[in-house]
């Protein structure tokens, strides 16, 4: 009896131990973060302006898909990223930065007038129209 439970504790821990082993490196915050970031490329890619109303050229508000839409003055959060829109009569900018750095996103990003997107690497540094060029 003392042979069967001794090998029925090996056999889990070596069990447990896999199992933990494989969510330390397949299930890891920076997997998530990495996720997160290829969405946030993504919306960053597809914003396109709502014009405010009477034939006017006037940007009122960026939509990046069908329920986030961004305002002047407001953060929204998505996909772990704190996103802010700065509107001009006829262009926009959008940044995007990490809630936690390295944990539900990795970079920042910054969506130039131009629809251009640039990114800074460095953890909590925000990214600008100096930052780098992304590309895909």
């Amino acid at each position: 009896m003392k042979t069967i439970l001794k090998s029925l504790s090996v056999a889990f821990a070596v069990m447990f131990g896999t199992a933990a082993i494989f969510v330390l490196l397949f299930v890891s915050p920076r997997s998530t973060a990495l996720k997160n970031q290829k969405e946030i490329i993504r919306l960053l890619y597809r914003a396109y302006p709502k014009l405010a109303p009477g034939g006017t050229n006037q940007i009122q508000s960026v939509n990046l898909a069908d329920r986030i839409t961004l305002l002047p003055g407001r953060t929204q959060v998505a996909f772990g990223y704190k996103l802010t829109v700065a509107i001009v009569p006829s262009s926009f900018t959008i940044t995007a930065d990490p809630l936690v750095g390295g944990e539900t996103g990795v970079d920042s990003f910054f969506r130039d007038p131009t629809g251009k997107i640039r990114f800074e690497p460095d953890l909590g540094k925000t990214a600008t129209a100096r930052s780098r060029l992304f590309s895909r």
